[in-house]
């Protein structure tokens, strides 16, 4: 009982990390700590839909590529003669080049793939972390510890990849629906090329992205006219 509720603990609170991942990747993007404004459930509603959609692609492809890899192996395995070599030279390469590539990602790039970057560029060091003895008590053969523990590194990786490449949806005016300039919105500055765009809504306050002047709008709900919604279809 007592090790049903430690690991109900240990996925709640991981579950939590995840979604801050999402929820931080996306609101830097626009210089807004929405920490300050959304409580526990308003934090996790920020990131709850976004992240059901990704991570179920991710689940999706992670059942689908051993199955190609596996695949790919069986086919090539009597060609190549130098696949040794040649992986032990990448991962020598890999060990080397792999902490300074994810940290200047991570510093330099401001494109939401940067995390697919770092991602790569760490993998030998989340494989080896799957051989220390904490590990062990993942069970399983070595193999699938390493598929484990890359996961459980990945889908923090992936949830910053959603919630920053969401954010440069709006940011490249691309969102499918936008804010009709009435009511609350009736004195935002837009036009067809600029539209108003919603961020979501935390701590009983909307926020609106001003495309036209790059603002972030916050309209308190209680004192606010209704917001409409329209479709919007991006050039």
């Amino acid at each position: 009982m007592n090790e049903r509720i430690e690991r109900t603990t240990i996925l709640a609170v991981y579950s939590a990390l995840v979604a801050a991942c999402y929820v931080a990747a996306f609101w830097s993007r626009f210089d807004v700590n929405i920490f300050q404004f959304a409580g526990l459930t308003g934090f996790a509603s920020l990131a709850l839909y976004p992240l059901m959609t990704a991570m179920s692609i991710n689940v999706l492809m992670l059942l689908i590529l051993p199955v190609l890899s596996n695949k790919g192996a069986s086919a090539t395995a009597s060609k190549d003669l130098f696949r040794p070599v040649i992986a032990k030279v990448m991962s020598i390469l890999w060990w080397i080049l792999g902490p300074p590539g994810a940290i200047a990602a991570y510093l330099l790039m401001t494109h939401p793939f940067k995390w697919i970057a770092i991602l790569v560029a760490l993998i030998p060091f989340i494989h080896r972390a799957a051989e220390l003895p904490i590990a062990n008590s993942i069970g399983g053969d070595l193999q699938q510890r390493k598929n484990v523990v890359y996961w459980a590194v990945a889908f923090p990786a992936l949830a910053a990849l959603a919630g920053g490449t969401n954010a440069q949806t709006i940011l490249n005016g691309r969102e499918t629906r936008v804010i009709v300039p009435t009511g609350a919105a009736k004195d935002l500055q837009t036009d067809e090329d600029h539209p108003i765009a919603f961020l979501g809504f935390a701590g009983g306050t909307y926020f609106l992205y001003e495309s036209k002047t790059g603002n972030v709008v916050m309209v308190n709900q209680a004192v606010a006219e209704p917001l409409k919604f329209q479709p919007h279809s991006s050039k």
